[in-house]
């Protein structure tokens, strides 16, 4: 299988065309007709991925957040040597963004609400998120997600710690609250907000669970790698480059 080929079952897989990102979805640098060794899978690009995929004899990469934010994008200083310590190895880059975080089996906010035990026919779509209603506590949710991403960085019970509509989106999810308010969620899980939209999350009333930027977006990564070995047989794997520098 090629790199083209690969791009062209993620678009269409992922369904990336229908997104309007702020950044780029698809191959961000790399040949289309090179073939596929193996695969890595990450949150984040950082050059020292480069390295794990060459001592893994992978040749391609594809991460959530790329390296691209903005358009035009001049090629220079950083951005620059981003591209040479790829290029110079010959390592294809693929990032999907928006797609990754919508989507209802490897997105990041699928691989939430599947870590609490909640059938997929049971959610609803909120944004590049998901809303369900459920009949548990803030208490429940923690020692559920504790298995996959850790303790909470923060948890604030502004309600009354009964969860019955529980919202999920990953990342940076507090720009989201006029949205909860007209779906009724009385409790959400992301990533980070800031602190006036703490404040307003605090005047409505809503338990507010934050896992960290980082932390909430590694769930999309890790089962799309799973998907990519299930459905073409390549060898592929998700990498926690965080957490081998620590």
């Amino acid at each position: 299988m090629t790199v083209g080929e690969l791009e062209k079952y993620l678009n269409e897989y992922l369904k990336a065309p229908e997104f309007e990102d702020f950044t780029f979805n698809g191959i961000n640098i790399g040949k289309r007709d090179w073939e596929i060794k193996e695969v890595i899978t990450a949150t984040d690009y950082e050059r020292s991925l480069v390295d794990v995929a060459k001592n893994e004899n992978a040749n391609v990469i594809i991460v959530h957040h790329g390296l691209w934010w903005g358009k035009p994008y001049t090629i220079t200083d950083e951005v620059y040597d981003d591209m040479a310590y790829l290029m110079k190895r010959d390592v294809a880059l693929l990032s999907y963004h928006l797609p990754l975080d919508a989507h209802p089996e490897v997105g990041n906010n699928a691989y939430i609400l599947g870590a609490l035990g909640v059938e997929p026919d049971r959610w609803q779509p909120m944004d590049v998120g998901f809303y369900v209603d459920v009949d548990i506590t803030v208490a429940d949710i923690v020692a559920k997600l504790e298995k996959v991403l850790g303790m909470p960085k923060d948890v604030w019970e502004f309600g009354d710690g009964n969860v019955r509509r529980l919202g999920v989106i990953s990342g940076a999810g507090g720009s989201f609250l006029g949205t909860l308010l007209d779906l009724g969620v009385d409790t959400y899980i992301t990533g980070e907000i800031s602190y006036p939209q703490w404040r307003d999350f605090r005047r409505y009333g809503i338990n507010v669970l934050l896992y960290g930027h980082y932390k909430s977006e590694t769930g999309g990564p890790i089962l799309l790698s799973k998907h990519i070995e299930k459905q073409f047989g390549i060898k592929s794997q998700f990498v926690d480059i965080y957490e081998r520098a620590m």
